[in-house]
């Protein structure tokens, strides 16, 4: 989406154009210690978009759900698959998450044991939720705001499509700094452990 406002000159005003109805719902997860920031999950309604036409490769991983939502089976697809990789690394994590219906419990998992927040904590306990989730949508937005600056300044199209989304995403992730996820673990009360690795 565009930004929301703008900043215009006293007695001036200001039109705004219409607003990309399209949607994307992104998965965040990170590892305690901010060393390791697993890569986006981006969940969108269609199966194939049109700007994927001749794409080998996407930034992120991409599903679709024609309404936007994180599933039972998309998620059980992604942890069976991140489970599969920290078995071949030699591996043992914990992932943890809110109990929301989507996050069914999973069994047969080899190197991942998952955890859920109680009920009505998330807001308190979710590490994400202290700052992470902010700072990737503010990078989002900038990296957004400076891309409609560069077009009108050569004369192009500033729309964005799904797949440059994706690569405005994957940099805003990218953006969101090591101190920025230690400083939420630890607000949200996160230790240090030799056990297992944490990510969230």
């Amino acid at each position: 989406m565009k930004p929301h406002r703008s900043f215009v000159f006293k007695d001036e005003t200001a039109s705004g154009g219409k607003q990309a109805k399209q949607r994307l719902t992104v998965l965040l997860c990170s590892y305690m210690s901010s060393t390791e920031k697993l890569p986006l999950l981006a969940i969108g309604k269609s199966k194939k978009p049109r700007s994927f036409k001749g794409i080998k490769t996407l930034p992120d991983n991409y599903k679709n759900n024609s309404k936007l939502w994180m599933t039972s089976s998309i998620f059980e697809e992604l942890l069976r698959c991140l489970d599969k990789q920290m078995t071949i690394k030699h591996r043992k994590i914990v992932l943890v998450i809110d109990n929301c219906t989507a996050h069914p419990e999973i069994k047969g998992l080899k190197s991942i044991t998952v955890e859920f927040f109680q009920p009505n904590v998330t807001y308190i306990l979710q590490p994400l939720d202290q700052g992470v989730i902010m700072s990737f949508k503010c990078n989002y937005r900038k990296l957004r705001s400076r891309r409609i600056v560069s077009a009108l300044d050569e004369g192009e199209d500033n729309k964005v499509d799904i797949l440059t989304a994706l690569h405005l995403s994957k940099a805003a992730w990218n953006d969101v700094t090591e101190n920025t996820i230690k400083n939420c673990f630890r607000h949200a009360g996160f230790k240090k452990t030799t056990r297992n690795e944490i990510y969230c």
